[in-house]
């Protein structure tokens, strides 16, 4: 399963609201294979990407619950990272989900993921139960 996420134009923090940001190439960014870092984590309840300004390109998540969670990406420099999320995304139980940002999304302050079994913003963090991988670029 694949969910791909804005792809005109690079997205920014604005006062707490996620903004196309026009200009230049349409807000793209060029990126080789060489300028990509990747985290995979073990089976956790959430994790801190990048602590530093940062762009993500990609994520897959793998579930090992039997429920729905939702996984919640913060521009934060540690979890749990505040009200300012891209999310949530649904994640199907027992399953592998990759979503796509095809001009990537810029992360002012660093990038931050948790699981939670709510998809109402209350980031109640949930179990171990997600194997994240990223592809991001600082």
């Amino acid at each position: 399963m694949s969910i791909h996420g804005p792809s005109a134009y690079q997205h920014v923090l604005v006062a707490g609201v996620w903004t196309p940001m026009a200009g230049g190439g349409g807000g793209a960014i060029i990126v080789t294979p060489s300028d990509l870092l990747f985290a995979k984590t073990t089976f956790a309840a959430s994790g801190v990407v990048s602590a530093v300004s940062a762009v993500l390109v990609g994520m897959t998540v793998r579930s090992n619950s039997g429920a729905v969670g939702y996984l919640f990406v913060w521009n934060a420099a540690a979890v749990p990272g505040g009200l300012s999320t891209i999310g949530p995304y649904r994640i199907p139980p027992n399953t592998e989900v990759s979503i796509g940002f095809d001009t990537g999304i810029r992360f002012g302050t660093g990038i931050c993921w948790a699981h939670s079994t709510l998809d109402d913003g209350a980031y109640a963090i949930g179990g171990a139960n997600f194997l994240v991988t990223t592809a991001y670029h600082l």
